[in-house]
């Protein structure tokens, strides 16, 4: 039986678009090209099947940035996996407590949040407002960096904080997390803290159909 082998221009591709996404900004092929290493003349290449795919857009100054069909599957992505319209409920109720609330996923060294708010802010509000932070220094990026692990909570003597965060089932690239202050009466107890987290992050699951 043959071993499967990825097809590497699709690989690349997916490199490249990604590049363009984390820059922040519109960026030009030949900054793309210096960062990844990979030969300008192929990187244009590229980047014309996306712009005409509709993945991405190029400003007059020959920059690119998202196009149209990349927010169109953003949305239906969401929509499928209805991962937002799960959590939000969930998360809202340690938020009313007074906790800090996030649902993020792991990609590569960064976690990207898809939501994240403070008890004072919008939970639903913060949908399209996604972050990125090093994964060492999100205890949803702790968590995920240990498949054996399925939650995990710990105090933050810098912040004065309990920190926990537990997977969504089966999908070990995605997490909650609940940050309360360490004199939080919630937080008094983290044994008991871990487990409401897990069990919440196991409710997403279930609604999700990612365990029975």
């Amino acid at each position: 039986m043959q071993s499967f082998q990825a097809n590497k221009s699709i690989l690349t591709g997916f490199t490249i678009l990604e590049e363009v996404l984390v820059s922040g900004e519109p960026i030009g092929s030949r900054e793309i090209s210096r960062r990844l290493s990979i030969e300008h003349s192929k990187v244009n290449r590229i980047l014309s099947t996306l712009v005409v795919s509709g993945m991405l857009q190029k400003t007059e100054d020959r920059k690119y940035f998202a196009g149209p069909a990349l927010h169109i599957f953003t949305a239906l992505s969401l929509h499928h996996s209805k991962i937002i319209t799960h959590s939000l409920p969930v998360l809202k109720e340690f938020q009313k407590e007074g906790a800090t609330v996030a649902l993020g996923t792991l990609w590569r060294d960064v976690v990207v949040y898809l939501l994240h708010a403070n008890p004072q802010k919008d939970l639903a509000m913060t949908t399209a407002d996604h972050e990125n932070h090093p994964k060492d220094a999100s205890i949803i990026g702790l968590l995920l960096q240990d498949e054996e692990r399925q939650s995990i909570c710990m105090k933050r003597e810098d912040t004065e904080e309990v920190a926990c965060a537990a997977r969504l089932g089966s999908l070990s690239s995605v997490g909650i997390a609940v940050v309360y202050p360490s004199e939080h009466p919630c937080a008094k107890d983290i044994e008991q803290l871990e487990q409401r987290v897990l069990l919440a992050g196991e409710a997403i699951a279930r609604k999700m159909n990612l365990m029975r």
